[in-house]
């Protein structure tokens, strides 16, 4: 949102022209704004070598904050990580029919084939079970999450 917002006053400025006033005010804040930015980014680097070199105990509840937040990281990170298995998983499930037509694979909810056209609203989904306790298999598993039988 940052860089929309600089890219913008930039552009007014530039539209204005440098003799204006406001175009001059407009221009040198965005160009402390970057200095700011940049001397932000140096001060992080500064404070990461003297963590590794130091630890981070003489930096009292500021260190805290940090590992708490790096927790939190981690914590949404895995987040992240099981929000896209989990998709990953969605879109396998969609795929599960058999064309009687042509053979292809096709997703669940389509009605009609997209290679050759066959009507396929009544197709069952093709499933597979465990020989020995009867769980579904899904996607990828080779043993059962239920009784251990290998697939």
């Amino acid at each position: 949102m940052a860089n929309i917002l600089e890219e913008l006053t930039k552009g007014i400025a530039s539209v204005v022209g440098d003799s204006d006033p406001d175009a001059k005010i407009i221009n040198a804040q965005s160009l402390v704004d970057e200095l700011k930015k940049e001397e932000e980014k140096l001060f992080a680097v500064i404070g990461r070598k003297a963590i590794e070199v130091d630890g981070d105990e003489k930096f009292g509840e500021d260190a805290v904050k940090l590992r708490l937040k790096q927790k939190e990281i981690i914590d949404a990170e895995e987040k992240v990580r099981i929000a896209k298995e989990e998709k990953e998983a969605s879109n396998k499930e969609q795929i599960g029919n058999t064309c009687p037509g042509c053979g292809i694979e096709v997703a669940q909810n389509i009605k009609f084939c997209p290679e050759c056209g066959t009507k396929l609203e009544n197709l069952e989904v093709k499933k597979e079970f465990c020989t020995n306790c009867g769980n579904e298999k899904k996607e990828g598993m080779k043993f059962c999450i239920n009784c251990g039988n290998q697939f």
